[in-house]
């Protein structure tokens, strides 16, 4: 299976990978979790191309994004963490969310970060909806009207 794809409204791509890469139990080397960020204008590329061209990018850091980990152990739910822009001014988007009718329980507010748990055995397809709803509120997919879904591995989500 893939480890970055794009969707623009269908979440039948990264509600597969959460599932089957990321809340794997049994590996060793399971990664972070699956990264959802606003993509950047499809260039034409191969598929292969763009893909690699994806897992690359220097802008992601500039972008809201949300990122889907698993839970620590099994009595926990996973988390949902809307990690904010780099060098941006700290902003309450608690508001926003709320407003635009997202809401999950338990949310903790960081100095980069919003982060919400759920509940233990929560749907791949809640937590990328809500993934993709709390982007919306934060300003949407960009020009693009497109979403990259990313599965990164351990140490290697962009901060």
């Amino acid at each position: 299976m893939e480890r970055i794809g794009w969707f623009t409204t269908g979440i039948d791509e990264p509600c597969p990978a959460l599932e089957q890469q990321v809340f794997v139990r049994e590996r060793v080397d399971a990664p972070e979790g699956l990264e959802i960020v606003a993509a950047t204008p499809n260039l034409g590329l191969h598929p292969g191309l763009r893909r690699m061209t994806a897992s690359t990018r220097l802008d992601i850091p500039t972008w809201w994004r949300a990122l889907v980990t698993s839970p620590p152990y099994d009595s926990a739910g996973p988390t949902v963490t809307i990690l904010r822009p780099r060098d941006t001014t700290p902003v309450d988007p608690a508001e926003q969310l709320v407003a635009a009718g997202v809401a999950a329980p338990e949310m903790t507010a960081r100095a980069a970060s919003l982060e919400w748990r759920f509940p233990p055995n929560t749907p791949p397809t809640t937590l990328v909806e809500f993934s993709v709803g709390a982007l919306n509120a934060r300003g949407g997919p960009g020009l693009t009207g497109e979403w990259q879904w990313t599965v990164r591995a351990k140490g290697l989500v962009p901060r």
